[in-house]
């Protein structure tokens, strides 16, 4: 059965490619802006290093997964930000190593900072039609328009974003893949399936309940077009400035047909006052909720230095 659904899934990408989103899931997206909006890069007062990595629909052969190290440094007493974040992600016959460099100026205003961001890329995309797990009843060879042995190409792309917070709000927009690469490997001439635009946008508010509790309400929105609009909700409590309890609503783009995509449990620590760890798990809800076990991400983050707590509420949770 696993096989059949393997099978099954690379087909539909090879056939409807153009309009599927084309950018990973991040449960943890609350600690992982920089991966949306390129103006988040400096925001923290510290230099800060994370290392995280994503296990989609444990249990299902060739499902996605995805691993991220990144760097986000501060530079000119926080005028400038400077970010670096490779990402290594695999679904099927599929392979992306991706570099992406940010660049971000930032300009106080009011009670809080504007951050302008921009984003250069370039992707290794690799597909291995020899993969022992694609099957046919007379040979992949046969039709043209199929590829044969491992093909793979190099995609530069550019993205943008505006980053606003405060001590108690933030909120971000912005746009990467902004270039419509051409990614077939066919051998002919026809055009399929090419990168797409993807925009974004976030936003989150931190309300005292108490002194040890804050609730911290996020939001990250997502479209493409052609494309169902995606939604993604969290519903925080840290406690002590230690403890981040949350739960999150992925809509997916199923939610006209069913209950969503996932939900997910979050939990985060401040094992010390440089290092971070964060956790979720995702319980399926779309249709293939039937065929895997969830999905897993960790998430594992280095500041040095200290936090002025000037700019934002809390830097490592919110």
């Amino acid at each position: 059965m696993k096989k059949i659904l393997y099978t099954l899934f690379i087909l539909s990408c090879l056939q409807t490619g153009i309009f599927a989103q084309q950018f990973p899931n991040y449960s943890l997206f609350i600690y992982n802006k920089m991966a949306y909006n390129p103006a988040y890069t400096g925001v923290p007062d510290a230099p800060c290093f994370t290392a995280l990595h994503r296990s989609q629909w444990i249990g299902l052969e060739g499902a996605p997964t995805t691993q991220i190290l990144s760097a986000n440094l501060p530079f000119l007493k926080r005028k400038l930000g400077i970010g670096v974040q490779l990402t290594n992600q695999s679904i099927g016959i599929t392979r992306i190593f991706s570099t992406d460099l940010n660049y971000a100026y930032h300009i106080l205003i009011g009670k809080g900072e504007l951050s302008v961001g921009l984003q250069g890329s370039i992707r290794y995309y690799s597909e291995n039609y020899n993969d022992k797990r694609l099957t046919a009843t007379q040979g992949l060879g046969i039709d043209n328009s199929i590829p044969v042995g491992l093909q793979n190409k190099y995609l530069p792309n550019f993205g943008a974003g505006l980053y606003y917070s405060t001590d108690q709000y933030y909120i971000g927009v912005s746009a990467a893949r902004l270039l419509q690469n051409n990614i077939d490997f066919g051998n002919n001439d026809d055009f399929v399936s090419s990168e797409k635009p993807h925009y974004f946008m976030m936003g989150g508010y931190s309300f005292s309940l108490n002194e040890q509790v804050k609730f911290q309400p996020q939001a990250l929105l997502k479209y493409v077009n052609n494309v169902p609009f995606d939604i993604e909700m969290s519903m925080g409590l840290e406690l002590l400035e230690k403890y981040l309890f949350a739960v999150n609503y992925r809509a997916g783009g199923e939610i006209s047909a069913g209950a969503g995509d996932s939900v997910d449990l979050v939990f985060g620590i401040q094992l010390s006052d440089k290092l971070m760890f964060a956790l979720a798990y995702d319980i399926t809800l779309s249709k293939i909720r039937k065929y895997n076990n969830g999905s897993v991400e960790a998430a594992l983050q280095y500041c040095t230095g200290k936090f002025s707590n000037k700019n934002i509420a809390n830097p490592r949770f919110f």
